[in-house]
């Protein structure tokens, strides 16, 4: 077969296709501010993770950002489905994830037209999620 047979070029196609998969991937851009509660403060700096619940059954971690000091995040993350659940931990101990005693929330929130925006991720004194 000579490579300007269109067997040729339909196969490397479909082997393109195989190798890299056919994605629903977008970026989306996603803001919002991660507090703590009323009468709550936070010990450390505060991490958002960011899961994608394509799969609701294993929700996938697409990426972490760091809001500033009023709390307040934007980020863009590469995802698949329509729904994100957003974490934010205050990690007081440094270690990168939620330690009992350290504040934390989560919420899920819709994709829309690409972009999640103005989430409000409350942080309370709950026991860390597993």
């Amino acid at each position: 077969m000579s490579l300007s047979h269109p067997s040729f070029f339909t196969l490397c196609f479909v082997a393109l296709s195989a190798a890299t998969g056919c994605s629903s991937a977008r970026d989306v851009e996603v803001t919002g501010t991660a507090a703590p509660a009323p009468g709550l403060s936070t010990k450390g700096a505060v991490i958002v993770e960011v899961f994608d619940l394509a799969d609701a059954e294993d929700p996938k971690l697409v990426g972490t950002t760091k809001p500033d000091a009023a709390g307040k995040f934007g980020s863009k993350f590469t995802v698949e489905g329509d729904t994100l659940r957003l974490r934010a931990i205050d990690d007081a101990d440094g270690n990168g994830g939620c330690t009992d005693g350290e504040l934390w929330g989560a919420v899920e929130v819709k994709v829309t037209d690409d972009a999640v925006k103005d989430a409000t991720v409350e942080l309370r004194a709950l026991p860390c999620p597993k």
